[in-house]
């Protein structure tokens, strides 16, 4: 199987912006104040939906190029020994802080986190104390449930994947136009769920697997390159917007062409293939788990001393939540979740 080259550093970069995010908003709920940088990380998921979405059909692409079936069972069982491990242990360290804290939370809930439906509390917009962020493994683990059926079972994929996101996509339209608000409880399910998206990645695999080098001579030019990564740059300070109802989808695309740029072209403007950002790529899952857990202890600490923001206290915050979140991410990913990968590996 071909190694997508940057695709660990691509999602290093969106997991650290993430936790970059969640620190300005634990900053301005503390202090006070408006965002004002770090604010497009809901952009920074869907990069992570897209990215999956590739990964995971090109390695089903590739089992059933090789093995000439998809072994669905196995698929199965190295998803859940990949995510479920340290799902649930991070579901226990938080309740056991929330028990500690006298965190208001209903125990009901966790109902929904046992099974893949931790995306419908953040739905009907129910604040679950530091579980909140579990919503996009839900949406993934949900994703994954039919898509090795679909890859396996229909011929035409292209065709299909392609007319899955149309139709997704039309739907998202005609209700928004009917409506022009997201106060449709459907179509804001829709909007966080965002298939499509992670079909739009499903959907470049194919084109990678069928015609990578040949969208890379065409496409992939340095001109390509110069507007992908200025359109980056404006999502990143948070001021990227095409219109409401698209903005993921087409963040979703410019993710797809961002991954045939770093994978084709050695003297990309952006360097994701070093050893050190490749390392935090593949401790990625743990930071994004963390993160809400290490911003809460730290912040509990901080209050207690600073009474009021200033930039040195900013700079300060995000370094040790930084520091802290991957010190702990690569603990994890040595003596914990390695043991399972390992398994993973033989599956």
């Amino acid at each position: 199987m071909i190694r997508i080259k940057g695709l660990n550093g691509l999602r290093a970069i969106c997991a650290i912006y993430v936790l970059f995010s969640h620190v300005e908003q634990e900053l301005v709920f503390v202090y006070g104040g408006q965002m004002n940088v770090f604010t497009a990380s809901a952009f920074a998921v869907t990069v992570f939906f897209t990215i999956s979405g590739f990964l995971i059909t090109h390695q089903l692409l590739f089992e059933k190029q090789i093995a000439g079936v998809i072994r669905i069972r196995d698929f199965y069982l190295r998803r859940c020994l990949r995510i479920l491990p340290l799902y649930f242990l991070y579901i226990f360290l938080a309740l056991v802080v929330v028990v500690l804290y006298s965190k208001e939370f209903n125990f009901k809930y966790l109902v929904y986190f046992i099974l893949p439906l931790a995306n419908i509390p953040f739905i009907l917009q129910i604040q679950i104390p530091l579980l909140s962020h579990l919503w996009s493994i839900g949406v993934e683990e949900q994703f994954y449930l039919f898509w090795p059926w679909m890859i396996s079972g229909v011929n035409k994929i292209g065709f299909f994947v392609f007319g899955f996101i149309l139709a997704f996509l039309c739907v998202k339209v005609f209700i928004w136009i009917s409506e022009y608000s997201w106060n449709n409880k459907f179509l804001y399910a829709m909007h966080i769920t965002r298939f499509d998206c992670i079909a739009i990645g499903c959907l470049g695999a194919l084109l990678f697997q069928k015609k990578g080098r040949r969208i890379g001579a065409l496409f992939l030019s340095p001109f390509i390159q110069l507007v992908t990564y200025s359109a980056v740059l404006v999502l990143v300070f948070g001021k990227f917007h095409v219109a409401d109802v698209i903005d993921h989808e087409v963040v979703a695309v410019l993710s797809v062409v961002i991954i045939f740029c770093i994978h084709y072209y050695k003297r990309s403007f952006i360097n994701l293939k070093s050893r050190w950002i490749d390392y935090l790529g593949s401790i990625s899952y743990g930071l994004y788990m963390y993160h809400p857990l290490t911003i809460f202890l730290i912040f509990e600490l901080v209050r207690k001393f600073f009474h009021s923001r200033v930039i040195a206290i900013d700079i300060l915050v995000y370094l040790i939540v930084t520091g802290v979140t991957i010190g702990i991410a690569g603990l994890s990913y040595k003596y914990f979740e390695r043991q399972f990968l390992l398994k993973k590996a033989l599956k």
